[in-house]
């Protein structure tokens, strides 16, 4: 049905531009906040796997989401956090 193609092609576009806004963010920051929100790494997982403090990995990801904040619609960034947090206790 129509409503089923609609949401089919917003969660496209959506990925997408979530995608782009993710991939605009230095590298390191980039790397950090993809194994935190996208594949459920702890904080003290991640600054073991790039030899950094728990603190420094704290601060990439607010960094992260607070650029994302800013370049992403509200809608988008409320999708994106959404979508990290279900990937997270699933």
């Amino acid at each position: 049905d129509n409503n089923e193609i609609i949401r089919k092609l917003f969660s496209q576009d959506a990925s997408v531009t979530i995608e782009d806004a993710i991939s605009l963010l230095p590298d390191k920051c980039q790397k950090v906040f993809r194994l935190s929100y996208l594949e459920g790494k702890t904080h003290k997982e991640i600054a073991d796997l790039f030899g950094l403090s728990v603190s420094t990995v704290d601060n990439h990801i607010f960094k992260a989401l607070k650029f994302l904040r800013g370049h992403l619609s509200k809608e988008m960034f409320s999708l994106v956090v959404s979508v990290c947090m279900l990937k997270f206790f699933s």
